[in-house]
């Protein structure tokens, strides 16, 4: 799948300079052609059509444009770990993950959480040293913080795949 900026506009449901903004701020690169100056045309993949998405939802939520960047890095962390595909730029894989970004009294940070099964079995994914690992922690954790914000990946994504569609 292809992309434009005009498509990303209409399909994300932002105008265009808020489009401009998250391009330039956050520095979504097109993956299939980046074009110099004005009068050419960029074309984007379906996971930078996702990031469009991911990032203008998210700073609906509160999120800086910092936090926004870090919440990309953290989704292709995740997306590329080897015991669970995850499927998050995959057009038509529509796993049950979430992401929050969690404040305690100590530090703010990123965390997932995914469907192994029934919605009682939602559990946590975490990083630890170099490597992630499933402890299979209910996440009642998130409870026990200060706040978190969430998105549900999944939505957004089957909202995104819906308006192409259209």
């Amino acid at each position: 799948m292809k992309f434009q900026a005009k498509d990303i506009q209409k399909i994300v449901q932002i105008p265009k300079h808020r489009y401009e903004y998250i391009a330039s701020k956050i520095g979504i690169i097109p993956d299939v052609n980046e074009v110099e100056g004005q009068g050419h045309t960029h074309i984007y993949s379906f996971k930078n059509l996702l990031q469009f998405a991911f990032v203008h939802y998210a700073s609906g939520l509160g999120l800086t444009p910092k936090a926004s960047r870090a919440l990309l890095s953290f989704l292709d962390e995740i997306d590329q770990l080897p015991k669970i595909h995850f499927g998050i730029y995959e057009p038509d894989h529509f796993q049950d993950i979430s992401v929050h970004y969690v404040s305690d009294e100590k530090s703010k940070y990123f965390c997932a959480t995914f469907t192994f099964g029934g919605q009682e079995d939602r559990i946590k994914l975490e990083p630890v040293g170099k490597d992630w690992v499933i402890p299979g922690e209910k996440a009642t954790f998130l409870y026990e913080t200060i706040g978190f914000v969430t998105i549900n990946i999944r939505n957004l994504k089957r909202k995104v795949v819906a308006r192409i569609e259209e």
